[in-house]
């Protein structure tokens, strides 16, 4: 069994398009994107596969030293090497043409320079991604269309190059795997991590990971694969792994599920989908209740306390306390590193998981402190501080808006027009659970944006649903069909055919295609 759902935007029309695509070599069901040759995320009779974004670092930043204003050659070895505009053109409507004038390197393009009001007209900043090497992406989808087994699988994932993803694999035989493809460039510790200098060929990239020792793992012990964007890799990988932006509870809600299963269902997987617990509240909560002193509180404050201290931390649509937490926590986020709030400074702050383990394993450390005050503050005076400033925010909120403080309310989910959510052509307020963080994804416009499972064996039987439907004219009955659909968390029967004039009640209409005779 397979189960996929790739966490993008949330809009209409969908990013997705449902479709079964049969010819006298194959027969593929599945989700596809306008432009690709073949089914991205689906099945077939003998396989099924998923794809997510991977979490990996794979574009640098490299620091350019021009020769002069003229931005004709920089810096490169103690030579001056020559840069090779490009005059872009954009049209605005009813004036005269735009020219924007891109140079490139030999990483790659300037993305920030002049034109970014820097402070040195000398400098920019140039942009090196794989997504700029030469591809055959199309072919891993081609390949992977019409695969039998394993090995076809794996073969076919030789050709992806770009943006980095999670293939997640498995078979009617029995297979099961992951792999973790893209071109990954051979790092040493830690380069990349920060700018670099461009005038040093030191600094490039001096080769790539051999795609066959890519991160991957075929039948495990513990009989599932998964992944959610955390760590890919574990100590014992030789290549140096980096990214700024790994995942810390989904994975682990999703294994624990796993691993509490001898057997696993459909009707499982559909709750796994849907399943809104938030560990990050359950890591931290019980220690800032037991440790936030609490007599200065009033009593709305106690009734909000007392809201939070009987949550039972399901970001579940009608959940009070996940609209408190979420509130809270934002707060305290904050609140803990406001001596990184530095103006004009770019200032990446630690994650949520790390910040939970300072606040509770360092609760004395000198970021816990306000810069503000002359006291010396502790987690402790976090806790409060941030519950007071999270009860004031609520009840403001509240009576502008006249809403409860159900979690659907504060949440607000919506599925937006790709032109700007233009309202009338836009799905809002849907009643969904979950958050970021969560296995069921879903915060206000990001989530699940295609859900399947798939069940390999005689035939195969598949589940799937999207937030949209098949049609991109907001006039029609199939514009957002799917919407309230996918928002209950409940699925539609997938009709996957053998042959083309199978007959079926899920078949509404057809249309024949002949070509025109010469």
């Amino acid at each position: 069994m397979l189960a996929n759902d790739p966490h993008l935007q949330l809009n209409l029309p969908s990013i997705w398009y449902v479709m079964q695509l049969a010819t006298p070599e194959k027969n593929t069901f599945g989700a596809t994107l306008p432009g690709a040759m073949g089914i991205i995320i689906g099945f077939n009779k003998d396989i099924a596969w998923g794809v997510t974004n991977a979490t990996r670092d794979v574009k640098d930043w490299y620091k350019i030293e021009f020769q002069d204003e003229s931005r004709s050659a920089y810096k490169y070895d103690n030579e001056w090497s020559p840069t090779s505009p490009r005059i872009e053109t954009i049209k605005v409507r009813g004036q005269a043409d735009v020219l924007d004038t891109v140079i490139y390197t030999h990483y790659g393009p300037v993305s920030y320079d002049r034109s970014f009001m820097g402070n040195n007209q000398k400098i920019g900043y140039a942009m090196k991604w794989a997504g700029h090497l030469p591809n055959n992406n199309q072919q891993t989808f081609l390949d992977l269309n019409k695969a039998k087994n394993y090995d076809e699988y794996a073969a076919a994932l030789k050709h992806f190059t770009a943006p980095a993803q999670n293939f997640i694999f498995a078979s009617r035989e029995g297979d099961i795997a992951l792999w973790i493809q893209g071109a990954f460039a051979n790092k040493w510790p830690e380069q990349g991590k920060f700018l670099m200098d461009g005038a040093n060929s030191k600094y490039e990239w001096q080769g790539f990971i051999p795609q066959a020792q890519n991160a991957h793992v075929k039948n495990p012990e513990r009989n599932f694969v998964s992944s959610a964007n955390q760590h890919p890799t574990d100590q014992s990988y030789p290549y140096y792994v980096y990214d700024d932006g790994y995942e810390a509870y989904r994975n682990r809600v999703i294994n624990d599920f796993f691993r509490s299963k001898d057997k696993v269902t459909v009707q499982d997987f559909k709750d796994l989908h849907n399943n809104n617990y938030n560990l990050k509240a359950a890591e931290l909560i019980p220690t800032m209740l037991a440790e936030m002193d609490r007599s200065s509180l009033s009593a709305k404050e106690l009734e909000m306390l007392e809201i939070i201290g009987q949550w039972d931390f399901n970001n579940d649509i009608d959940a009070e306390g996940a609209t408190i937490w979420e509130r809270w926590w934002g707060n305290l986020y904050r609140m803990t590193w406001d001596e990184l709030n530095i103006e004009n400074v770019a200032m990446h702050r630690p994650d949520s998981y790390q910040t939970i383990q300072v606040l509770k394993n360092n609760p004395d450390h000198p970021f816990m402190d306000f810069k503000e005050t002359p006291e010396i503050e502790t987690a402790s005076d976090l806790y409060l501080k941030s519950f007071k400033d999270a009860v004031e925010g609520l009840v403001a909120w509240q009576e502008k808006s006249g809403k409860s403080l159900a979690w659907e309310e504060y949440k607000a989910t919506y599925v937006g027009h790709l032109l700007q959510a233009l309202p009338a052509f836009s799905r809002f307020n849907l009643p969904i659970g979950g958050n970021g963080n969560i296995v069921n994804a879903t915060s206000q416009n990001h989530g699940p944006s295609w859900r399947m499972i798939v069940e390999l064996g005689e035939e195969p039987n598949a589940l799937g649903v999207y937030p949209g439907g098949q049609s991109g004219n907001p006039g029609s009955k199939f514009y957002d069909n799917m919407v309230d659909t996918w928002a209950a968390g409940e699925y539609i029967q997938l009709l996957f055919m053998k042959t083309a004039d199978q007959t079926s009640d899920g078949i509404l209409f057809t249309q024949n295609l002949t070509p025109a005779q010469k």
